[in-house]
């Protein structure tokens, strides 16, 4: 049924595309006061990034970038880039749109794609103090030697170290096929203030070192609920393919993933303060749980066709309905933008397939 449903996406996205026409680069002023910049080619996409960084026209200013679905942005002699020291300016850069100036949002990942052809790291983002958010995105071939993340970086560059209080929200992306030399393939996400990362399938990463999955470290708090992290690996002997998690000053709060058939560890603990419930993994590295709630340890998730590249739950897998963990923050439906059920239990990792778990349907 989901394939059938990303399959209708798809179709949808090229017959709408064909009524309303090619946008070429709109911009439009919200209520909010921030830019809502439309573009549809690589150029344009990295053009709006540079204006909004540093030295920029628009340097300091907030900036919505919505991406045209249907295209596939490569990236040049570099990641696509963007740099701001600034005491203001906000980030968000979302996939799937359609139609004249951006108006019609699906939230289909597959549909946007930022490929690194496998040369360069594919998106590269710091802010020093303000809001990170990047959504419905595959993020795909990334390559890099030095940077962490080949895929997505987020605040690697020292310009905006120590951390301001900037927030970060990595949500309903397909980060798949990137490689790190060094560390952390997949993504890298560090935040002095909240970082979520939720309801992403992340897939099929490596480094050469550390973290072939990658890198999250949140300041005051920090959500990683929903995703399913899989297939990542590393050829560094002790080195481990999942998720490398740590926490600063307040906890952490790991919920509802899978982390599965990674190297060694699906995920490592760099810190103490980090809260487990209703994961399913299969070796944990690091330090212990301050709690660990309701695990599913080493438990095949049984994923419909993995070696397909289908990760949906299929009909046997212990992660139907198995987590008593309520959505937390702003992660309110999985990877396919389908609702999470309105109580009762709830399925385990980026896919919701139980929709009818409380007798009502979202």
């Amino acid at each position: 049924m989901r394939n059938l449903n990303t399959v209708f996406r798809r179709q949808r996205n090229l017959v709408l595309r064909a009524l309303l026409g090619s946008v070429g680069v709109a911009l439009l002023i919200l209520a909010n006061g921030a830019s809502a910049l439309c573009v549809s080619n690589s150029q344009d996409l990295q053009k709006a990034l540079t204006d909004y960084s540093d030295l920029g026209a628009h340097a300091g200013e907030d900036l919505d970038l919505n991406l045209v679905a249907n295209i596939t942005y490569k990236t040049g002699n570099g990641p696509f880039h963007y740099l701001s020291t600034a005491a203001t300016g906000n980030l968000s850069i979302r996939g799937d749109f359609l139609g004249p100036n951006c108006m019609i949002h699906g939230f289909d990942p597959e549909a946007t794609v930022l490929d690194g052809q496998g040369a360069t790291q594919v998106l590269n983002l710091s802010s020093k103090n303000g809001y990170i958010d990047v959504e419905e995105l595959t993020i795909y071939r990334g390559e890099s030697s030095v940077d962490f993340g080949a895929g997505l970086s987020v605040n690697h560059d020292p310009s905006v170290l120590p951390l301001g209080a900037g927030s970060i929200r990595i949500h309903h992306n397909l980060i798949s096929g990137n490689h790190s030399a060094t560390e952390y393939g997949g993504v890298y996400a560090v935040s002095g203030g909240y970082l979520q990362l939720s309801s992403n399938l992340i897939l099929g990463n490596s480094a050469d070192n550390l973290g072939g999955a990658g890198y999250v470290r949140g300041g005051t708090h920090m959500l990683v609920v929903s995703n399913t992290i899989t297939q990542n690996t590393t050829t560094h002997v002790g080195g481990w393919g999942g998720l490398e998690v740590a926490q600063g000053t307040l906890d952490a709060q790991l919920s509802n993933n899978i982390f599965w058939n990674n190297t060694l560890y699906g995920a490592y603990l760099d810190t103490i303060n980090i809260d487990l419930d209703n994961n399913d993994y299969g070796v944990l590295g690091g330090s212990a749980p301050q709690t660990n709630f309701n695990p599913l340890i080493n438990k095949n998730p049984r994923f419909v066709n993995a070696a397909g590249g289908d990760f949906h739950l299929a009909g046997n897998s212990p992660a139907l309905g198995f987590s008593t963990a309520p959505q937390r923050g702003n992660a309110v439906s999985d990877l396919e933008d389908h609702a999470y059920p309105l109580g009762g239990n709830i399925d385990v990792g980026a896919y919701e397939e139980t929709i009818f778990i409380d007798g009502f349907e979202p």
